[in-house]
């Protein structure tokens, strides 16, 4: 069904046949490859996308907007919905408890496709949590806070890592653009400031908070000419100084590590010889079988090399006493 509506939604906006062609190309090569390996056995899923490709939040997309599309505009007129909001795979929905209930639209938007199922959460003690908002509804007006999973997790890329530091300092913003983004009350914002605070404290250095200021945006110049990118793996201030010298270039700068999840995964060193390793050794004589065990805090072969030095210049060798042991072969330790 999704590539048909690619297929109208196409033709709507009328792009050339040559370009829809390979859109739909595309796309087939994408929901063909839709499998992947459990227990050792390949599954194919004819009826979803692949978790975390990049390409599935847009297919989905497209398909959502379809949906929405067809029944969205008589499903508000018929449960006088007075706002509707998706984010992604999230709805929040304003309504009259009057005109309808939360398990009629609920069983609507489940009859809208069978291969859709919507689950629904209402309000408890006039408050509402949606992404990370946590709504309360008061007789006079609506309050804002934010809201964070049971599941959260406080934990952020150590200040002493080995990172960039707009890397690390790239989730502090984030935690602090939330007091000004969401204008909680007096409250909640010194709330929500001490949680901050106690997130940073075992690795960050705390500075006292000054809400930003918010300058006019000033219009900027069209650039004539486009800026091209670079990466350097960062290992420490020394690269810092280094980009730093790129600053007023063409030139855009990306830094990335090489404690990636593909490294840290793979094995680095292959399988070593058993040449190459120490410990007790046992070379044995091609001729008459006799061992000699040894043990060597060096190389086997070094020590083996030592041994053939020792059958020139050291008559009392134990292994110099068998002159057939001149041709030994050393045994796996």
């Amino acid at each position: 069904m999704t590539r048909t509506v690619l297929t109208d939604m196409l033709k709507h906006e009328l792009v050339t046949p040559q370009t829809q062609q390979e859109i739909l190309k595309c796309y087939d090569i994408i929901t063909k490859q839709n499998y992947f390996v459990h227990n050792k056995d390949t599954v194919i899923q004819y009826d979803s996308l692949k978790m975390g490709a990049p390409s599935s939040g847009l297919i989905a997309e497209i398909f959502l907007q379809h949906i929405e599309h067809i029944h969205l505009a008589h499903l508000t007129h018929k449960h006088r919905i007075i706002n509707y909001c998706r984010n992604v795979d999230n709805i929040l929905l304003i309504f009259d408890y009057n005109h309808t209930s939360i398990q009629m639209i609920l069983d609507d938007f489940n009859a809208m496709q069978p291969k859709l199922q919507f689950t629904a959460e209402a309000e408890r003690d006039h408050t509402l949590n949606y992404l990370d908002i946590s709504i309360n509804r008061t007789p006079t007006n609506v309050k804002t806070a934010i809201y964070r999973k049971p599941t959260f997790m406080d934990t952020l890329i150590s200040y002493t890592s080995n990172y960039p530091t707009h890397h690390k300092y790239a989730a502090v913003r984030f935690l602090f653009n939330g007091l000004d983004s969401y204008n909680p009350q007096q409250q909640e914002y010194q709330q929500e400031l001490n949680i901050i605070h106690n997130i940073l404290h075992n690795t960050f250095p705390i500075k006292p908070y000054k809400p930003p200021t918010h300058n006019p945006v000033r219009p900027t110049s069209p650039r004539t000419t486009k800026k091209k990118w670079t990466s350097f793996t960062y290992a420490g201030k020394k690269t810092s100084y280094i980009t730093n010298l790129f600053r007023w270039t063409e030139l855009n700068i990306a830094f990335c590590t090489t404690s990636t999840i593909g490294n840290l995964l793979s094995h680095r060193n292959p399988t070593p010889d058993k040449f190459s390793l120490l410990g007790v050794y046992k070379p044995t004589c091609p001729n008459c079988n006799k061992t000699y065990i040894g043990q060597t805090g060096r190389h086997f072969a070094m020590r083996y090399k030592e041994h053939e030095t020792s059958f020139k210049t050291v008559a009392t060798h134990p292994l110099s006493q068998n002159t057939s042991m001149k041709k030994l072969t050393l045994s796996s330790p």
